[in-house]
This record gives structure tokens, sequence and C-alpha cells, in this order.
């Protein structure tokens, strides 16, 4: 997405494995991450989205602490460039891999799974999206961890 191809640009390892991922994990690039999302919000965007699609067990996060702090960092960074200026849109990607409904947990996985992001984002969204749900059973997993 944009904020990852940004990221790229400006320094950001490109890890193919993680993607832009990496910006969360290793702390030296949080600095550029705030960067690039003050720059949406400076060309105009009254929205910016959590780098947190990639921080899933399809890529190797499996510890659902783990991804929780990571999302929640993630979170924090958007929430402390935003500021009063724009909205912050946590994002949830599918849980194995894009573009794969063959793929998706059975749903009471899906749900618990889904939890961990959503708990690591909430003190700092205003709105949660569900980015990329191949199916409405992936999504249907979003919407019963929400609730």
């Amino acid at each position: 997405g944009g904020t990852g191809e940004e990221l790229f640009l400006r320094g950001v390892k490109d890890d193919r494995k993680i993607w832009s991922a990496t910006a969360i994990v290793n702390e030296e690039y949080h600095g550029i991450l705030e960067e690039v999302h003050k720059s949406f919000i400076d060309a105009g965007s009254q929205a910016i989205t959590t780098n947190s699609y990639g921080i899933t067990p399809g890529v190797g996060f499996t510890d659902g602490d783990e991804v929780k702090r990571l999302v929640g960092i993630s979170g924090e960074i958007a929430s402390r460039t935003a500021t009063d200026q724009a909205l912050v849109l946590g994002s949830l990607g599918p849980q194995v891999e894009s573009y794969r409904p063959d793929l998706i947990m059975k749903h009471d996985e899906g749900v618990q799974t889904y939890q961990y992001p959503i708990e690591g984002l909430y003190p700092f969204v205003d709105i949660y999206l569900a980015e990329t749900m191949s199916v409405l059973e992936e999504a249907f997993q979003v919407v019963d961890a929400l609730s």
C-alpha cells in the first residue's frame, strides 16, 4: 500500500517477509513512519492508517501478546502524528495471507486471533479498518472479534 511503498522509498529495509511491519519491529524506523504519516496529513489527508496490516500470524507473528504490543506501537505512532488533524484508522489485515480465502482460519480461531490487534489498537484509533477481506467469513470474524 501507499504507506509501505513510501517507507521503502525513504530507506526502510524492504523485507519481503514482513513488508512494512519492518518499520514497527525496528525502532530505528519509527521516525520515518511518523514522517510518512505527517506527509499524508500535510498533503490534505483527513485520515491515516496504522502500519499494522502485516502484523499477523500469516507472516510469522504468532504470539498474541507480541501482536498486541506491535500493533499498539503502530497505533501510538499514528495517533501521535495525527493529533486533531486527522482520523486514525486501525488497519486489520487478513490473519493468514492476502487474497487467499482458501487459507482463512476456522471462525472461532479467527475471532480470537483478531482480538489481539483490536486490543492493541484500541487506545489509539478512531475507526477500525478491515482490509482485503477475501470472503464474508473473514469479515464476520472481524465483526465478531469487535463485539
